[in-house]
């Protein structure tokens, strides 16, 4: 029968205190617990970025490697089609432009200069023509 390792505490929310464990957790167990978030997140990782999680682990204090750790179970729950859905409902790039263009007009005009918003128009347009960036 094999032993069964036991995998430290992560935090499942915002860490405010350095997150103390109830006994020294060896830099075998650190590893194991950090992998382990990593790999349900689906993070693959390369050579170089195991031998970075080997370096980490082996520091001391329990507190970043937790802290890490909480930040990748988060960003692993995240509601991604939530998060896409609202990135959608906001104002593009050029319809931001094109509203302050009005907004300049108004103000520029009132103390003498003109084509600012003329020049915000034509930055909206050649941000739709060039799929959104500036």
């Amino acid at each position: 029968m094999s032993e069964e390792r036991e995998v430290p505490l992560v935090p499942d929310g915002p860490v405010e205190l350095e997150p103390q464990p109830l006994a020294i957790i060896e830099p075998a167990a650190q590893r194991a617990a950090l992998v382990a978030e990593l790999e349900r997140a689906g993070v693959a990782l390369g050579a170089y970025e195991r031998g970075t999680v080997d370096w980490l682990c082996q520091r001391p204090g329990w507190g970043t490697v937790a802290t890490i750790a909480s930040w990748v179970r988060r960003a692993a729950g995240a509601d991604v089609p939530a998060l896409l859905a609202e990135l959608a409902a906001r104002p593009s790039r050029a319809d931001v432009l094109r509203e302050a263009a009005v907004q300049m007009d108004e103000i520029c005009e009132q103390h003498g200069v003109l084509g600012v918003g003329d020049r915000l128009r034509r930055l909206a347009d050649k941000t739709d023509a060039d799929g959104g960036a500036l």
